[in-house]
């Protein structure tokens, strides 16, 4: 459910490797005997959309116990040419502690390369990153760079 930002996770039973093929195949969990194909080409999971999830380590630029402010952060993202509206929403969580609300962005619904900057994330000595993206389409994200000052213990 997009809307209301709820993801169903897709839970396979069984799984085969049809070798010939170099195709793999699912058997759901919810005893309708349905089989799925894994595809490429495909990004939708029994037609619910698929929502991709990247979760970086934990960051903390070689000071570990000292204060940084995130001023920028950016990154390349390369998606796929399909004429579909897509999203990428970044949280994080800093020193341990608990996930920020998820930062939107839409990034159209045109194209194959998008930047993406989110700027002023605030101050922390760790951080860790879950960056999201929700589309019908392939993506891709190279030359994360996170610009930083550093204020000290």
């Amino acid at each position: 459910d997009t809307l209301n930002a709820e993801y169903k996770l897709f839970v396979a039973t069984s799984s085969a490797l049809d070798r010939d093929n170099n195709t793999v195949y699912l058997g759901d969990n919810n005893d309708t005997g349905k089989v799925f194909k894994l595809d490429k080409e495909i990004y939708q999971d029994d037609s619910n959309e698929i929502r991709c999830e990247i979760k970086t380590g934990k960051i903390n630029h070689g000071y570990s116990s000292v204060r940084k402010r995130s001023k920028k952060l950016s990154f390349d993202l390369l998606r796929g040419k399909n004429n579909v509206e897509a999203k990428v929403s970044l949280r994080y969580q800093d020193d341990n502690k608990n996930w920020n609300n998820e930062i939107v962005i839409d990034i159209g619904n045109a194209g194959n390369n998008n930047n993406v900057d989110f700027y002023r994330l605030g101050i922390y000595k760790t951080r860790q990153y879950l960056i999201s993206f929700t589309g019908d389409l392939p993506f891709m994200i190279s030359i994360p760079e996170e610009e930083i000052e550093i204020l000290g213990g």
